[in-house]
């Protein structure tokens, strides 16, 4: 499993930032190869960004090759966007993961 880390500087409220990215949330639940799309926030710094865990190295690539992904990174209300790519421990993982199934299965 390949973990996928986004973040960028937005001026958008909370709000308008789910309203105007829930509308992509499809392209991504139909994403080849992607486990789960995380969202995440900090108030404090106004960065945004999301947690992406894809079944294999192989997709993880194709996203980062995709024009979904340039899209992301061109998004001219993003600032400061920054990415790195992970791989996940899975045996580690699978003995930390008390509330949610992530490696083992599918996530659950």
């Amino acid at each position: 499993m390949e973990a996928l880390v986004v973040t960028f500087k937005t001026h958008a409220s909370q709000e308008q930032f789910t309203a105007a990215t829930a509308e992509n949330a499809p392209v991504f639940a139909e994403l080849d190869g992607l486990l789960a799309k995380i969202w995440i926030a900090d108030a404090d710094s106004a960065r945004k960004g999301a947690i992406y865990l894809f079944g294999d190295r192989t997709a993880l690539d194709a996203y980062l090759e995709s024009d979904l992904f340039a899209g992301i990174l061109a998004e001219p209300s993003f600032e400061g966007t920054s990415w790195r790519s992970y791989h996940v421990l899975d045996e580690l993982t699978a003995s930390t993961q008390p509330g949610i199934q992530i490696v083992g299965g599918v996530v659950a």
